[in-house]
């Protein structure tokens, strides 16, 4: 009986215990403050980010590749360069479109400059059939005398010129043989010239040294003609020899130099002197290009003095024979050709700036630009 008393007491006892404790518990949790967390509610960006394996495919994709052939000339981007739509990527060589692209233009001006003439041909020809159609002055006359005049001594002064240039040019030929190239050969004047130096080129040296020794007949030949040339002789002959013989003799001094630039210096002829030989030869040779377009500028101002008299003695005809319905019908003639010309020219203008277009097209074909 007595173990089972103290056994109740001791069941009491805890559970007064428990009591007790969740008593206190209850009384400071409800003695203790209440604490919240504020925070603004504002507008952003939800970020979500996924962590994922596997391919990514483009949205857009664009083989890319040329239309025509050709040599790799750049590329201006590399992988993974961000890069604008009509950026250029890649540009194959069109060096020899380029060329043909400046000589069109060239063609272009020329054609339209060509229009501009015949515009003022055709201004002066209706000036003409309107004073056929007034009829002629004796005052008209005497002022197309004067012309004529004028022109002839302009046509004088032009052969003179042309004679002179000539001369000349056939002293810058001989200096830049004698004087520019001789410097060269061990036997200067001789009839077979030797080359001074060493070189490995055989053949050209052969060919310098054969050369060297035809251009002594050309230049005897060019000055015996020369001596007997006057004004009035045949200019244009005259004038296409003498061109002939500086491109023969611009030849000669540019094989010359091409000779000297392969030499072997050596103690009796070193380097120095080799540079002699080739600031000598390049003084020939620029004197030799000087008269070749000398000669060309002179020949077309003979051209057009010749051109100018035959026109002011025409119109001179025309005056003294006095105005007659058969010359006002010619000259109306002369006034639908000239506007035919005209038409004839724009035509030809058309022509040629269709032609640079299709080159500039076959040049936009060589580069490869980015399309999106």
């Amino acid at each position: 009986y007595m173990n089972g008393g103290a056994k109740l007491v001791s069941i009491i006892v805890v559970t007064i215990l428990i009591l007790g404790g969740g008593g206190w518990y209850f009384y400071s949790q409800q003695n203790q403050s209440i604490e919240y967390d504020f925070i603004v509610a504002k507008r952003g960006n939800l970020l979500q980010e996924v962590s994922v394996t596997g391919q990514v495919n483009p949205v857009e994709m664009v083989d890319l590749g040329f239309s025509t052939s050709g040599i790799i000339e750049s590329v201006s981007v590399e992988v993974g360069d961000l890069v604008e739509k009509d950026s250029i990527l890649m540009r194959l060589d069109d060096d020899e479109l380029q060329a043909d692209l400046s000589q069109g233009l060239a063609a272009v001006s020329s054609a339209v400059a060509q229009l501009e003439k015949f515009d003022a041909q055709v201004t002066k020809e209706k000036a003409t059939l309107a004073d056929l159609e007034k009829g002629t002055r004796p005052e008209e006359i005497n002022v197309q005398e004067v012309k004529v005049a004028n022109a002839i001594i302009a046509l004088k002064v032009a052969q003179t010129d042309l004679v002179n240039i000539i001369e000349d040019a056939y002293t810058k030929s001989d200096d830049a043989l004698r004087v520019r190239l001789d410097v060269i050969f061990s036997n200067p004047g001789a009839i077979s010239p030797v080359v001074s130096f060493l070189t490995t080129n055989t053949n050209l040296e052969n060919n310098v040294e054969t050369t060297r020794s035809d251009a002594d007949s050309i230049m005897v030949a060019w000055r015996n003609e020369l001596d007997v040339l006057t004004i009035d002789g045949d200019l244009e002959i005259a004038a296409t020899k003498a061109k002939s013989n500086l491109i023969f003799i611009r030849t000669l001094l540019d094989s010359g130099s091409q000779l000297v630039n392969g030499a072997i210096p050596t103690s009796s002829v070193t380097q120095t002197t080799l540079d002699g030989y080739s600031t000598s030869i390049s003084t020939g040779r620029t004197n030799v290009n000087t008269a070749f377009t000398n000669v060309l500028t002179e020949e077309s101002g003979l051209s057009t003095a010749a051109a100018t008299l035959s026109v002011e003695e025409n119109q001179l005809t025309l005056l003294q024979a006095g105005t007659t319905e058969d010359l006002v019908n010619a000259q109306k003639a002369v006034v639908a050709q000239a506007e035919a010309n005209i038409s004839i020219q724009v035509g030809t203008i058309n022509e040629k700036r269709a032609l640079v277009s299709k080159t500039r097209t076959l040049i936009e074909k060589k580069i490869l630009r980015a399309p999106i």
